[in-house]
């Protein structure tokens, strides 16, 4: 038995900043996050069938709009909040400024 939400804020695997909500750790690694280790999509005979439709079209939407526009949180990072339903979502959204890049 294992908490997906638990296991992505472990300081033991993550770090003592775990808690923080910073994609920058994501840019140093050699190859993909083991699914065992960061379980989000679950692993083994039980992994979720669309994740590599997921993976695939936030990869395709991170390389159409970085390029031509910059996103800033529009509320201090500390007032965004978890909703956890089947998905795990934040509760009021998350608001941010987008502006277009010159």
């Amino acid at each position: 038995f294992y908490n997906i939400y638990a296991m992505g804020r472990d300081t033991k695997l993550w770090g003592p900043d775990a808690s923080e909500f910073k994609p920058e750790r994501w840019l140093n690694m050699n190859g993909p996050v083991d699914s065992y280790v960061f379980p989000v999509f679950n692993a083994g005979p039980r992994e979720c069938l669309g994740k590599r439709l997921a993976q695939v079209e936030m990869k395709a939407c991170l390389a159409y709009l970085l390029p031509s526009f910059s996103f800033k949180l529009a509320v201090p990072a500390e007032d965004i909040t978890p909703d956890s339903q089947l998905t795990f979502g934040m509760s009021s959204g998350l608001p941010c400024y987008v502006e277009k890049l010159s």
